[in-house]
């Protein structure tokens, strides 16, 4: 009995998906010749692919829920492309084969968040040379903050950017608030939209568990994103004992487990609180997404009051420039009603911006 090419094609295919069974790509048990070895097999089938080459794969737990997200959102948006995922600290060995293992109608996603900048050269590196290497296919920033700092080294790597970012003919930039959409439209010549961040598209509300929340979280920052001083952290501190014990407040930070488990198990962590005092932008979303009562302050560059404006019809998400602002912003908060999420104007906002400009790419 002849075999026909259908027959082969399909027992070929079986053979793959034997074989994806046993390939896992993840972050911890891939080594990098496994990983390329999985993109290759990826390549040489039809399907429709988005690649993700920048991914996080780091503690930041802000970046955990955005990649996250950005899969979730890619899932439903296109349910019939397969999503390819190579975590940013591999990309040295994915650099020199990328061209081999994309084709050019495939979707080039890179990671939003707020690193766009010269603060975080790794990181803008990496996006540089994904830019350069795939110059026919189409490649979208997810919503990002952009910071190049007002002085020598700032703006020669804002050149550097620029001249490389300028040359691609398929790129979208997303900025996340209308400060960095101001800047990109400034130095960019590609399309630009203002998206907010991502991880706003997620919803962990149950307002059920209102009665299980007890005490203040303080979620700060201790990088060089943070404005806070000794004494300004002893100020919120002082003035929460106002309203709470002492052994009713307790302290984190956004900085945690490698994982998606780590981001739910602080999102969990939020749900369990009255209130929470975050001067960070992901302490913040994540007190959104979960009806946690929260007053945000503000940081170093404008990505949080950026992002709160977003999210300013939430009046249960209460921002002060100043700390001195954080005694009567305290009082006037009703700690005790159920609060609901609702991010319908944020999921308005993605499907009528972005869908249509990536068609347009």
């Amino acid at each position: 009995m002849k075999l026909k090419l259908k027959d082969i094609f399909n027992w070929l295919k079986n053979i793959y998906g034997l074989f994806l069974s046993f390939v896992n790509i993840t972050y911890k048990t891939c080594n990098d010749k496994v990983d390329l070895f999985y993109f290759y097999c990826q390549s040489i089938f039809p399907q429709k692919k988005i690649w993700i080459f920048d991914a996080c794969d780091y503690g930041n737990l802000g970046d955990q829920a955005i990649l996250y997200a950005q899969i979730k959102y890619l899932k439903k948006i296109f349910p019939n492309h397969r999503i390819l995922i190579s975590p940013i600290s591999r990309f040295s060995q994915i650099q020199k084969n990328i061209s081999k293992i994309t084709k050019h109608e495939d979707l080039i996603f890179l990671q939003g968040g707020g690193n766009l900048g010269n603060y975080y050269l790794r990181a803008e590196n990496i996006r540089r040379e994904i830019v350069t290497l795939l110059p026919e296919n189409k490649i979208i920033l997810f919503p990002q903050t952009i910071y190049f700092s007002n002085d020598a080294n700032g703006q020669k790597e804002l050149l550097i950017t620029k001249q490389i970012y300028n040359k691609h003919k398929h790129l979208l930039l997303i900025a996340r608030e209308e400060t960095s959409y101001n800047v990109m439209q400034k130095n960019f010549n590609c399309p630009i939209i203002l998206l907010p961040d991502i991880v706003l598209l997620l919803n962990y509300s149950n307002s059920q568990t209102i009665k299980y929340r007890n005490g203040c979280l303080i979620c700060l920052r201790n990088d060089i994103e943070s404005i806070l001083k000794k004494q300004d952290k002893e100020y919120i501190y002082y003035t929460l004992l106002s309203q709470f014990d002492k052994k009713d407040i307790s302290f984190t930070d956004t900085i945690g487990q490698n994982s998606y488990r780590g981001v739910l198990s602080k999102i969990n962590h939020f749900k369990k609180k009255k209130l929470v005092i975050t001067d960070r932008i992901h302490g913040m979303i994540f007190a959104a997404i979960s009806e946690t009562p929260c007053i945000v302050i503000s940081n170093y560059n404008y990505k949080v009051s950026g992002t709160y404006k977003w999210i300013s019809y939430l009046s249960y998400i209460q921002y002060i420039n100043e700390i001195e602002d954080l005694p009567n912003t305290l009082k006037k908060m009703d700690l005790s009603q159920n609060y609901s999420f609702n991010n319908d104007p944020i999921w308005k906002e993605y499907s009528t911006k972005l869908i249509p400009m990536i068609r347009k790419l």
